[in-house]
């Protein structure tokens, strides 16, 4: 019956993955934020005083989101090489934007294996795309996107079977490197690894 029902959902007319993809990219970029988290205004400030020479470059290297300006810097250089008159505040943005975008389709992605139904895969990424405080953040200068896209690889990698503890450690450290509030994943991580029945009691431990 739930597999009948999975084929029926599938038959249902839904949009093709890179029109979502690149209607979900245009909303963002159609949309960038106006009203900047102080967070972002601050991180953009600093890459171009570090650019300009008033700051030195350990100023990048916050001690609650360590490499977010690091690579702000690295990314700026990169669109100013390219002859480009645009703001660190905007590359940010925009990097947010692309990275939003990834961060949606592996919700997709996820989804899909989980329920084994397109329909509703598409239902979960277009409520995730479409969330207030996430669009919001998509479209600002903040560390938190690139946080949350390793955050949701933790999660890929630990719904894999076997579980890819490792590769799910080192997302979840570099998360932490992003943005610290990432140390939180560690709860449902370990509750994971806990209810794991097909593990023995000490390889779970």
């Amino acid at each position: 019956m739930k597999a009948g029902s999975s084929r029926q959902h599938d038959l249902l007319p839904v949009p093709p993955v890179w029109l979502l993809l690149v209607a979900i990219t245009a909303l963002y970029m159609a949309f960038l934020t106006r009203t900047y988290y102080w967070d972002g205004v601050l991180f953009a400030l600093d890459i171009e005083a570090v650019h300009h020479g008033t700051m030195a470059p350990a100023g990048l290297f916050h001690p609650n989101h360590l490499l977010y300006s690091a690579l702000g810097s690295v990314l700026y250089s990169a669109v100013l090489a390219l002859r480009l008159n645009v703001r660190a505040l905007t590359v940010l943005q925009i990097f947010n934007v692309f990275l939003s975008v990834l961060t949606g389709y592996l919700v997709y992605l996820l989804s899909r294996r989980l329920t084994q139904c397109r329909v509703i895969a598409i239902f979960c990424w277009l409520l995730f795309a479409v969330g207030a405080t996430w669009w919001k953040f998509s479209t600002d200068a903040d560390s938190y996107v690139v946080s949350v896209l390793l955050v949701v690889l933790v999660a890929w990698f630990l719904l894999e079977t076997p579980q890819r503890i490792f590769a799910a450690a080192g997302c979840h450290i570099a998360a932490m490197l992003f943005h610290e509030l990432a140390i939180f994943t560690y709860v449902p991580v370990i509750t994971i690894i806990a209810l794991d029945s097909q593990r023995s009691v000490a390889r779970r431990f």
